[in-house]
């Protein structure tokens, strides 16, 4: 995210900037890694904006999705390989 831009409400952080079709993905992964970066230099509250996403988040089959859209929070699918070769 560019240091300019306002930070979204929800406090997701791009997991590949620059990445083509994930370049604005919030992974699950990173975004734990990222609650424990912010907890280990005391900036709880960016923390707990990525804490309470995940506490009010839909859920499929009582699991997080894979990726959420950094910008809205939607939750990101991947399309089959086929249909990212094929155009």
């Amino acid at each position: 995210m560019a240091a300019d831009a306002p930070e979204p409400a929800h406090g997701l952080v791009k997991s590949f900037e620059g990445e083509g079709s994930i370049a604005d993905w919030a992974f699950t992964y990173e975004q734990s890694l990222a609650v424990q970066a912010y907890a280990n230099f005391s900036d709880f509250e960016r923390a707990k904006k990525i804490l309470e996403f995940f506490d009010g988040e839909p859920r499929e089959r009582r699991m997080f999705f894979n990726a959420y859209n950094a910008n809205n929070g939607k939750p990101q699918r991947m399309r089959p390989i086929a249909d990212r070769t094929s155009g």
